[in-house]
């Protein structure tokens, strides 16, 4: 690679040394839009065609069914067109640039400007792996009072720097394994969150029981309210229009927009003893749950903090309660069949909080239910933090290998 010729991406495969040359992209592919047919006409529908909508185009990469099927009647009643296989999908209003690879022919609706490639002149892999700059270019160019959509006229304009079909084709070759790659580890991470879950639909419909140290059964779970083994208070919120009150950052108060993470370690913001005076911290080790807006987040406090008035606090009753198996356990069950519809969602109040059913099992077979689900928490935990790192490597790749 060198620095003396324009237009070279930072890191290349070695064999290629020619200037990669501007062109627009309707002289390496056709832009191709879509079409309806009328959905009064059963004759219309139902057939053997794919047609997709832009709803449809998720994170997978390549498409191979359609939700809706159009006959050939249909197709020739309306504006809709077969796109070949290879074609690369390119949304064109009400979320534009959502793209995906065609496996199978289709046609699309009009909510699409699909890219076709030219033969020899665009690898469908190397332009998909631009989307970034698809998007970009679609949202900056894209015209409409009621939607912004951008036209196929507008795409075909869009000026990109492009190698040799040879380069296109490894660059894709290598951008499409390492999408596969990440595919996989997803696949595991995806495989490892329905164990979990499977678990937990075994253990606390008590289908799966774990055993003492001797080989015996535990004794037989018990069926409390929350108000039977734990006292519930409630967070607040210092007046916002009093900055004395949001200065000490070693005060932590936390609202609900900061409780990602089930280990609660830090608050959003900082608080001071003017403002907390009044108002009960909440210690290490409480268990902390949101009842208003996003009803049923819940939290391990770490360190101690404050909370705002959406956020309730569990204080056990008894010492044989084990904080993370009620975490566990409320994380599984509907939450949301103790609550009552209101303007902003469904609420909890402090009735409802209290009447919320639990089952407990001793405090040995507790602790033993929490270590399971925290080693699946600790695998999930590995395995996204990997997924993270293939994607920043992909996003460096991106950078560095396009012009």
């Amino acid at each position: 690679m060198t620095n003396e010729i324009k237009n070279v991406p930072e890191l290349r495969f070695p064999e290629f040394e020619d200037e990669w040359k501007q062109k627009r992209l309707g002289e390496v592919a056709e832009i191709i839009g879509g079409g309806t047919p009328s959905t009064s006409n059963p004759q219309y529908w139902g057939g053997d065609i794919n047609w997709y909508s832009p709803i449809e185009i998720g994170e997978n990469i390549y498409l191979n069914e359609s939700k809706n099927k159009i006959t050939k009647m249909g197709l020739k009643k309306s504006s809709a067109k077969i796109l070949p296989i290879g074609s690369v999908l390119f949304t064109s209003r009400a979320g534009i640039g959502n793209t995906a690879i065609l496996k199978k022919e289709a046609a699309t609706n009009q909510g699409f400007k699909s890219i076709v490639p030219k033969d020899n002149k665009l690898d469908t892999y190397f332009i998909f792996s631009r989307t970034n700059e698809l998007k970009k270019y679609g949202e900056i160019n894209g015209a409409g009072s009621t939607f912004v959509e951008v036209s196929g006229k507008e795409m075909e304009k869009m000026p990109m720097l492009f190698p040799e079909i040879s380069e296109q084709q490894k660059i894709g070759n290598f951008f499409s394994k390492l999408d596969r790659q990440i595919e996989l580890e997803e696949q595991k991470l995806e495989k490892l969150e329905e164990q979990k879950k499977g678990y937990m639909q075994k253990i606390f419909s008590q289908e799966l029981r774990f055993k003492d140290e001797n080989g015996n059964d535990y004794p037989g779970w018990e069926t409390n309210k929350i108000e039977d083994i734990a006292n519930v208070t409630k967070g607040f919120t210092p007046s916002t229009k009093n900055n004395d009150y949001w200065y000490n950052k070693n005060k932590n108060w936390l609202s609900i927009a900061g409780m990602d993470e089930k280990y609660l370690y830090h608050g959003n913001k900082g608080i001071t003893d003017l403002a907390s005076q009044k108002h009960d911290k909440v210690e290490e080790n409480t268990l902390i749950m949101s009842f208003k807006l996003t009803l049923g987040k819940l939290g391990i406090v770490k360190e101690p903090m404050y909370t705002n008035e959406a956020i309730c606090h569990f204080n056990w009753k008894s010492k044989y309660v084990n904080t993370e198996y009620v975490y566990y356990y409320l994380s599984y069950i509907n939450i949301d069949s103790f609550g009552s519809q209101a303007v902003k969602g469904i609420t909890l109040n402090n009735d409802s909080i209290n009447s919320i059913v639990i089952k407990l099992p001793s405090l040995s077979e507790q602790h033993k239910i929490s270590d399971l689900f925290r080693k699946y928490d600790s695998f999930i935990e590995k395995q996204a933090s990997k997924i993270k790192l293939f994607k920043e490597r992909k996003k460096g790749f991106l950078q560095k290998m396009f012009v």
